[in-house]
């Protein structure tokens, strides 16, 4: 019997169904290789989207995002990867810090304490600042240096440096009027800069020893805190010069000056030696209320949406909080060593506050004092920039 040799190749014809159905399957595989490389060289292809700035992180905005939260980002030598810096420091979660041991501005995310932007070098002496409107750019007083910078952030990099007065210790704009007011304490005198055309406009005598100034919403009066006199001295802005007129008597060495964002009708005076608060009312430009805050007071800050004050009481580590509906004192809040600068109104009714005891700064809810977020800032921060938008009146 013979036995068929089952090792010869079977050979197939073109008609036959088999070899069709091993060439179709061959051409499938083929084709799903090539779809499935099409799809992958357009995902490489297409960049993928970038989360838009969230509150707490440090994201990037998308191309093509519109956003009043974040403009485009800046970097610096020795950071990695961009740093978004918000158009209002308002908004974004952010304010700024300065501090004069770095000779540095730096913006910081006030709900977790970690920095949103790279130092910004800027002249020595750094111990004031003030947003522009636009929150595009930032003026720096350096008290060393006797001059005011201007930053553009965008970029972190200084457009233009001034020289005004002399050992300059404290700034106020008029955003209305576009003038910059600068109290010069070692020539006893109150300059002024034109930010439309960057051109100083005035200087004028201010008292003996002043230590801080304000302006009214329309421009036409600026307030220097006379420390030397114990008195707060208005300047009439109308006249040409700009003359002095009567002086405002207060507690003993008036330091700071702050005027109500709610209403402009009140200037507060911190008397640091004499432990009070004066209020004085515009435009009658009188004493109208003095508030016993004991301790030595160094800032203070209303908040509009509450009507309540908070008053930095350096020497016990307290913010006292002034309700002004009745003008009375609540119970101090423990913060912390040194209380330098109160920032109130943030975020609704939250608080910052710098201490310079350990160089940090705190941040809460005043109806919760005991839930507080600790941050480190830089080294010797003195002084913070924030917009607190008034309410609707």
């Amino acid at each position: 019997m013979n036995i068929p040799n089952t090792s010869k190749e079977v050979k197939f014809h073109s008609g036959d169904p088999y070899r069709q159905i091993i060439f179709w399957k061959k051409v499938s595989i083929s084709l799903v290789l090539l779809i499935a490389l099409v799809l992958i060289f357009e995902t490489f292809k297409t960049p993928l989207p970038q989360s838009s700035a969230t509150n707490g992180t440090n994201g990037t905005l998308s191309s093509g995002a519109t956003t009043s939260n974040s403009a485009p980002s800046i970097s610096s030598p020795g950071t990695v990867g961009p740093n978004t810096i918000p158009t209002l420091p308002n908004q974004g979660n952010t304010l700024w810090v300065v501090s004069p041991k770095c000779q540095c501005i730096q913006l910081w995310y006030y709900q977790t304490g970690q920095p949103s932007s790279p130092r910004i070098s800027v002249p020595g002496g750094p111990i004031s600042m003030i947003d522009d409107p636009t929150g595009l750019e930032q003026y720096i007083l350096s008290e060393d240096s006797s001059s005011i910078s201007i930053i553009n952030l965008l970029d972190g990099k200084i457009i233009n440096t001034f020289h005004i007065g002399d050992s300059p210790n404290s700034m106020w704009i008029n955003y209305a009027q576009t003038m910059l007011f600068v109290t010069n304490s070692k020539n006893n005198t109150l300059s002024s800069l034109n930010l439309t055309g960057l051109k100083p406009e005035f200087t004028v005598a201010a008292g003996s020893n002043p230590t801080s100034v304000v302006a009214n919403a329309s421009g036409t009066i600026a307030y220097v805190a006379d420390a030397g006199n114990n008195t707060v001295l208005p300047i009439d802005l109308t006249s040409k010069p700009p003359k002095p007129l009567t002086p405002i008597p207060v507690g003993k060495d008036p330091t700071s000056l702050y005027l109500d964002p709610s209403t402009n009708e009140i200037v507060y005076v911190v008397n640091h030696d004499s432990g009070t608060i004066s209020m004085i009312g515009l435009p009658s430009n009188r004493v109208v209320a003095t508030v016993n805050v004991g301790g030595l007071p160094d800032s203070i800050s209303v908040d509009p949406n509450t009507e309540t004050a908070y008053v930095a009481i350096a020497n016990e580590g307290v913010i006292v909080p002034i309700n002004l509906f009745n003008v009375a004192t609540g119970t101090p809040i423990d913060v912390g060593p040194d209380p330098t600068t109160v920032t109130a109104g943030i975020q609704g009714s939250h608080i910052f506050v710098t201490l310079g005891g350990n160089d940090t700064g705190v941040y809460f809810d005043p109806k919760s004092p005991s839930t507080m977020v600790v941050s480190q800032l830089p080294p010797g921060v003195v002084n913070v920039s924030y917009f607190v938008p008034a309410p609707p009146r």
